[in-house]
């Protein structure tokens, strides 16, 4: 006689529904709390460590600002990955996405560079098509600060939910201009800024 048991509850979170189950762990988790993102292509000088959850900024000058981009590519579902900001400098940092078949140009006053690109810089201005949107907030992210950044492929769109102060951030992604796969990016521009993905 066949027996069924009932899903457990996410490991995580403790959600219930749109849970699976680990092969490996045997644990049960909800499809958006599953987040094995990690950094890994860096162009510019910044140093990875604790297994490439955390990347530190060496040296910051307009030609050696690191920008980091994760290993995962996206093209279906719901994902998020959180970070911490360990330390940051004075000027602001970048999180966002871009075709993973893409880099950023550092050129990028160029109107024909880094289309593709979609995201932040420190919540106060939206970047769509590569071209920075500027909002009225100002600059709020600081040292301490955790953020999660949603890549909701179903939707074509992306959030950045600053937790300290409960600002939620969301841009519509134009697919003609960045198609799938995506892949995440941050961009630091002080010496010592430090990011780390929490798990």
């Amino acid at each position: 006689m066949a027996t069924t048991t009932a899903k457990k509850p996410c490991a995580k979170c403790s959600n219930g529904s749109a849970v699976t189950t680990c092969d490996g762990c045997q644990q049960s988790f909800y499809l958006i709390c599953i987040n094995n993102e990690k950094f890994g292509e860096i162009d510019g000088k910044a140093n990875l460590s604790e297994d490439k959850l955390v990347v530190t900024c060496c040296l910051a000058s307009i030609l050696t600002q690191p920008i980091v981009y994760g290993t995962n590519r996206y093209s279906t579902g719901k994902h998020q990955v959180r970070f911490r900001i360990e330390k940051m400098g004075d000027l602001r940092l970048l999180f966002g996405i871009i075709r993973s078949l893409e880099n950023i140009s550092r050129s990028g006053q160029s109107q024909n560079n880094n289309n593709s690109l979609y995201g932040w810089w420190d919540l106060n201005e939206a970047i769509i098509n590569g071209k920075v949107q500027t909002t009225k907030y100002r600059n709020i992210m600081t040292t301490g600060d955790e953020l999660t950044l949603t890549l909701d492929c179903d939707s074509k769109q992306i959030q950045l939910q600053h937790h300290r102060t409960k600002r939620l951030a969301q841009v519509i992604i134009d697919l003609n201009k960045c198609p799938f796969p995506w892949k995440i990016v941050i961009r630091l521009q002080s010496a010592g800024d430090c990011v780390r993905i929490l798990q």
